[in-house]
């Protein structure tokens, strides 16, 4: 198995992202994903009906946008907490969460009625690509938030003839079961080469442990669940591009 990992251009080059106003989700990772998938189809070890996109977090969310830009490259998809709720309200919600679970932290977030007001003008018709991005949520110019509002992940992926598995943990408070798994599970529960799997002792890295997940976590080394990267393997290895037999 060969596995092409890349980080993505707002952690890698992130001087260059902000100096670039027009700068859109779509172009933080679908062309880079479109650029991996075809330098792993170049490799004579890996066979060509067998490339799988996997991503975590939005990366999971732009997963059917990468398959539907590259087509009959892409054989499935593994989405591992990926969102469907729109970022900006999971911006509220995570807020106020940790207002009520770790203080210190949200003291350094906006408060949630200035994450509310960024998110409502995220939703508003008067967003125009002139809005100031100190208006909007993180600091992301107008662009990025009219190209995230007119992406439905969820109704992409439902368009695509492609097996899929959507992994969750339940102790994530970055994204939920009951506002983000729900999402995919309500537009594709019907297929049945769509798999959905939760993790009761994981957070949103897939780091198991117990008691209320906190940002401090991810501070310390871990591995990613051996169950989680089990079942990513076991569903792999028994998936054969439509029509290949």
């Amino acid at each position: 198995m060969a596995i092409l990992r890349f980080d993505k251009v707002t952690y890698a080059h992130r001087e260059q992202v902000a100096a670039t106003p027009e700068f859109t989700p779509t172009e933080e990772y679908v062309p880079h994903a479109v650029a991996g998938i075809e330098i792993l189809r170049g490799l004579p070890t890996v066979d060509d009906d067998r490339v799988f996109v996997i991503g975590h977090s939005m990366g999971g969310k732009f997963a059917p946008r990468v398959a539907t830009a590259a087509g009959s490259a892409v054989a499935g998809l593994v989405v591992l907490a990926g969102d469907t709720v729109p970022m900006q309200w999971s911006m509220v919600r995570v807020i106020e969460h940790l207002t009520k679970v770790d203080p210190a932290t949200a003291a350094l977030l906006p408060t949630v009625e200035a994450a509310t007001e960024h998110a409502k003008l995220v939703d508003s018709p008067d967003l125009s690509p002139a809005t100031p991005a100190a208006k909007l949520p993180f600091g992301m110019p107008a662009p990025y938030w009219l190209d995230m509002r007119a992406y439905d992940p969820v109704t992409v992926a439902a368009k695509l003839d492609l097996p899929m598995l959507f992994s969750q943990g339940e102790r994530d408070y970055q994204l939920t079961i009951d506002g983000d798994l729900a999402g995919w599970r309500a537009g594709l529960s019907d297929r049945p080469e769509v798999t959905f799997r939760t993790y009761a002792a994981d957070d949103h890295m897939f780091f198991p442990g117990s008691g209320p997940s906190l940002p401090k976590d991810y501070a310390h080394p871990h591995h990613v669940d051996p169950e989680v990267i089990a079942d990513i393997t076991d569903w792999l290895s028994t998936r054969v591009r439509h029509g290949h037999g």
